[in-house]
């Protein structure tokens, strides 16, 4: 006669994916939802007949990618932006809390990049010191303006939109020869 197993004391199991060695795999995270919500208003967009349509959410985590997720600026001016961006965070040093510039930035890249900033900031505010604040605080501090989030406040706030758009082009003329690129 077979053995009687007896059972397993102690406290259950947590339902739930688990890993090959039995781990439990941690729940994707999605938000509250009123982030949720956010997400979704920051993707809207309208397109050439005037119909609403939703963009990606997953790319509205900066204020950049907000835009570019609405279509309110090209992908061009995106680049700029953040290559303006990291320029900005590699010279004066980690301007915000989320991102960081990745440690030390070797001397060599530094001083290719420090005249670039000088000059693309010195463009900026020679055509005006509120250009030069938007872009900074867009694509620098990534902060969210009042007038990112949604697509039907833009009429409102055409005026900085844009000062933005003129910046980031202004900013996609500033030569970028030798820069060394991000691996995609």
């Amino acid at each position: 006669m077979a053995k009687r197993r007896k059972s397993r004391g102690g406290r259950p199991m947590k339902p739930g994916e688990r890993y090959p060695s039995g781990k439990l795999k941690p729940a994707r995270d999605t938000g509250t939802p009123e982030a949720q919500a956010r997400r979704m208003a920051l993707a809207f967009y309208r397109d050439k007949d005037g119909k609403s349509q939703m963009g990606d959410t997953a790319k509205t985590s900066t204020p950049l990618d907000a835009l570019l997720a609405n279509r309110t600026i090209t992908q061009n001016q995106h680049d700029a932006g953040e290559r303006f961006g990291r320029w900005y965070r590699c010279v004066y040093g980690r301007a915000n809390g989320r991102r960081a510039t990745g440690g030390e930035v070797p001397d060599e890249i530094l001083a290719k990049w420090e005249p670039k900033l000088r000059d693309a900031m010195a463009a900026l505010h020679d055509r005006s010191r509120a250009q030069l604040d938007i872009v900074v605080n867009i694509c620098a501090y990534e902060r969210f303006m009042r007038w990112v989030p949604v697509q039907r406040r833009l009429v409102r706030h055409a005026k900085q939109v844009e000062l933005l758009r003129a910046g980031l082009d202004l900013v996609a003329g500033v030569p970028v020869k030798g820069e060394v690129r991000r691996a995609a």
